[in-house]
């Protein structure tokens, strides 16, 4: 939208340039304050969510020309470090006997379909080695995106040739009763 006026009167498509690294981290703070108030306050961004509500913040402010659509900051401070630190800062605090016992069956079957997964990978890396360059890096690139989804994958190079993208798979969600807090979601009538 903005991205012509900004780059005929800055010189750049963004009103905040991709290596200001400070400007571009206080708009992404400030939307994800804005987007934990709103899911706290209102009914109708906590069915959304907070991490939605930030994600739809971003991408106006990326599409009207606000944010730059490219940054390191993306990549290597958000997705180099505040992404894995708080993957697992998150886990601890989650109750597993909790899920364990809320996700009863699908965790199960989930469970069955990671080893299945598993195994199908060392069966077609056992099968195809001969015929796929690097078959065991795209074993391992496959069955973490079938399992975890883009977590789990490694960043970077795989091996000559192959490469992941941040973002490129999610993994399916499995469903629960309530949130890994063990906080029940709100019913819709409520």
């Amino acid at each position: 939208m903005l991205n012509s006026f900004f780059q005929s009167t800055l010189g750049r498509p963004s009103l905040i340039p991709p290596d200001d690294n400070w400007a571009l981290l206080f708009v992404l703070v400030v939307s994800v304050a804005i987007a934990i108030y709103l899911e706290q306050k209102y009914t109708w961004a906590s069915k959304l969510s907070g991490a939605i509500l930030a994600l739809i913040m971003a991408l106006v402010l990326s599409n009207i020309g606000i944010l730059p659509t490219n940054s390191t900051l993306y990549d290597d401070i958000i997705w180099g470090y505040a992404v894995p630190l708080g993957i697992p800062l998150l886990l601890l605090q989650c109750n597993m006997k909790k899920i364990w016992k809320e996700t009863g069956r699908v965790m199960i079957v989930f469970l069955i379909g990671a080893v299945g997964t598993c195994l199908g990978a060392l069966l077609a890396y056992k099968l195809l080695h001969n015929h796929v360059p690097e078959a065991a890096g795209v074993a391992a690139m496959m069955t973490g995106s079938y399992i975890g989804g883009g977590i789990l994958e490694p960043e970077g190079h795989l091996s000559e040739g192959y490469r992941t993208e941040p973002g490129l798979c999610r993994g399916d969600r499995i469903p629960v009763e309530s949130d890994l807090h063990g906080h029940r979601p709100r019913h819709p009538d409520q």
